[in-house]
């Protein structure tokens, strides 16, 4: 699987409960745009420095989305070397990362089947979850 994968993975198992920015659905879409249930790097920016005037619960939320994020983009490179050894892959859209509601739902029907899996490091089983489910067919 390859690193924008698996970065598109821990970044879509971070912030599913984000809010989205309206897109401009008037410009086609290209390679890097924002998709539908979007967390952009100005989003990013506002969380991890968010404005002064901001009250402290809202600030403490600000960090905790920035620090979440930032686990998750780490935690996610991590998991390229894991799923690399593992053999796994997972054919994927080529255009953009899966949608946070598949992803959501990936990772809810895996820990029904396992749920001694929820013990396991969130990243581990989020990325079994979605591997499983979008798995390569056998040519």
């Amino acid at each position: 699987m390859n690193r924008i994968a698996l970065l598109a993975l821990a970044i879509v198992f971070t912030f599913y409960g984000m809010p989205s920015r309206a897109q401009d659905e008037a410009a086609p879409a290209q390679a890097g745009d924002v998709p539908e249930d979007n967390f952009t790097a100005g989003m990013l920016k506002d969380a991890c420095a968010p404005a002064a005037g901001l009250d402290k619960n809202a600030r403490a939320i600000a960090d905790q989305t920035c620090q979440s994020y930032l686990r998750g983009l780490t935690e996610g490179m991590f998991l390229q070397g894991y799923v690399e050894d593992s053999g796994a892959s997972a054919c994927l859209p080529k255009d953009g990362p899966i949608s946070v509601a598949d992803a959501k739902s990936d990772l809810l029907n895996y820990l029904a089947d396992k749920p001694d899996a929820a013990d396991r490091q969130a990243g581990v089983a989020g990325v079994l979850a979605i591997v499983r489910s979008h798995g390569c067919a056998a040519d």
